[in-house]
């Protein structure tokens, strides 16, 4: 199958300063375009994904919204992003056409260090002045991207129901609580099938 390369823009609660680039799945990096501004700043950032194409034909953009495969690999790395660094990453701008390959951007890598809590649209923590991405993330999303397919799916489950839950939590706090206590649930899940040792090395996490 081909392999599909596209550049998107996302958006999270603190400035991108930095490049960030995780083997040949995707890479994050500063966003041109000015940030928006709806009682706070939301900031845009530049990422470009690698995947298999899925079936005979590529769609990039289709009815009802999240059914193209563009969209659905969008979805799923800002739900990891969201989920493995403790920042929230939200919405997307689609580039006009798909790129030939990775560009090599040349700007620092982005600051490694641990935040005190979730980062989500209702609570910006005043102390952290851009994004961050945990020492950790590396291995993280090594050991997500070498799941089996069950997995990965109840995984990925569990990734959108705490995805869910921060979005919901400002707006909907009763919701907002059933989907995290859905997302432990769903993990329960995935450690009564997962191998030994699995379930322990995504939990550190």
């Amino acid at each position: 199958m081909p392999i599909i390369h596209e550049r998107v823009t996302i958006f999270t609660t603190k400035p991108v300063l930095g490049q960030y680039h995780f083997n040949n799945k995707f890479q994050i990096y500063p966003s041109g375009r000015k940030p928006l501004q709806n009682d706070r700043f939301f900031y845009p950032l530049n990422i470009e994904i690698s995947f298999l194409q899925k079936g005979k034909h590529y769609t990039r953009f289709s009815t009802p919204y999240g059914n193209d495969q563009l969209t659905k690999q969008i979805i799923e790395i800002q739900h990891l992003l969201s989920v493995m660094t403790q920042f929230f990453f939200f919405g997307h701008i689609k580039a006009k056409n798909p790129i030939n390959k990775f560009i090599n951007k040349a700007c620092k890598r982005i600051e490694i260090g641990n935040i005190n809590w979730y980062q989500d649209k209702a609570l910006d923590d005043r102390n952290v002045a851009n994004f961050m991405i945990p020492e950790f993330l590396d291995q993280a999303l090594e050991i997500y991207y070498a799941l089996t397919e069950d997995l990965l799916l109840l995984f990925r489950k569990a990734c959108y129901l705490f995805y869910c839950g921060v979005e919901l939590r400002s707006s909907n706090p009763s919701l907002s609580f059933a989907s995290f206590v859905s997302a432990v649930e769903t993990l329960m899940a995935f450690e009564a099938i997962a191998p030994d040792g699995v379930f322990v090395e995504v939990s550190e996490y």
